[in-house]
């Protein structure tokens, strides 16, 4: 009988123990969940602020790009203008005359005079590299119009053949293949023998593939290869022939 009472207590024991333990551990998963709860919203707002500052960072880097390419045409334009300008005047004054001179002639009125001096080479090399800028930055009737004006002021210089090959580039590239042709043909009318000849004929030859002549396309760049045998120019229009035909 003792026997029965003492596994009756000893069963009740580990029923309230288990029962206590249950309970504690209940509590412990509820706490973990709400702690668990408070990280994920902290988590969710800790991202909203991220997607903030990602979305303020990316639109400050392109007012950023923005405004450096503003700057860097501006100081193009800002070099050219200068040294196109860069002018010394000055006010020549002519000998002082002797006490005799000046009581038997009455004194003239001063007519001032301006002595105007360029410094040619700057305006022409700043002049050239504002015209292959704004090729470079897409302005390309901008582009034109100076190559145009070099050719005017500097018309046996030693870029001119330059100069009108970029002419020619810039009707390509606005995808005016005819304007484009015809002015690359100048290039090679004009200065036979000059660098920009052979990438002129080159040109002509893709000009024509572009518009869909391509037997006047394959022409010029067979023309290419027996004319200019040695140049880069040569090498491509080899290339471009084994990739059309």
């Amino acid at each position: 009988m003792k026997k029965v009472l003492v596994l009756f207590a000893i069963s009740a024991l580990i029923s309230a123990c288990a029962s206590a333990g249950n309970e504690s551990v209940s509590r412990n998963l509820s706490a973990m969940s709400d702690e668990i709860a408070s990280l994920s919203s902290s988590v969710g707002e800790l991202r909203s602020t991220v997607d903030e500052l990602v979305l303020k960072s990316d639109a400050l880097s392109a007012e950023n790009a923005q405004g450096a390419e503003m700057i860097g045409e501006l100081q193009t334009e800002i070099t050219y203008l200068s040294n196109e300008v860069t002018l010394l005047k000055g006010t020549p004054k002519a000998p002082a005359p002797s006490e005799a001179t000046a009581a038997a002639v009455p004194a003239a009125p001063a007519s001032p005079k301006i002595v105007i001096i360029e410094d040619v080479k700057a305006v022409k090399e700043s002049l050239y590299s504002f015209a292959l800028d704004l090729y470079n930055q897409g302005k390309n009737s901008e582009s034109i119009a100076k190559f145009k004006e070099f050719l005017s002021k500097f018309p046996g210089d030693e870029l001119a053949n330059n100069a009108q090959y970029w002419i020619a580039e810039n009707y390509y590239t606005l995808e005016q293949f005819t304007k484009a042709i015809e002015e690359f043909g100048a290039v090679i009318s004009k200065y036979p023998n000059k660098a920009k000849a052979p990438d002129a004929l080159l040109k002509i030859g893709y000009s024509y593939h572009e518009m869909g002549r391509n037997n006047d396309a394959i022409n010029s760049l067979n023309e290419v290869i027996s004319k200019y045998r040695s140049s880069d120019a040569a090498k491509l229009a080899q290339q471009k022939l084994s990739e059309w035909q």
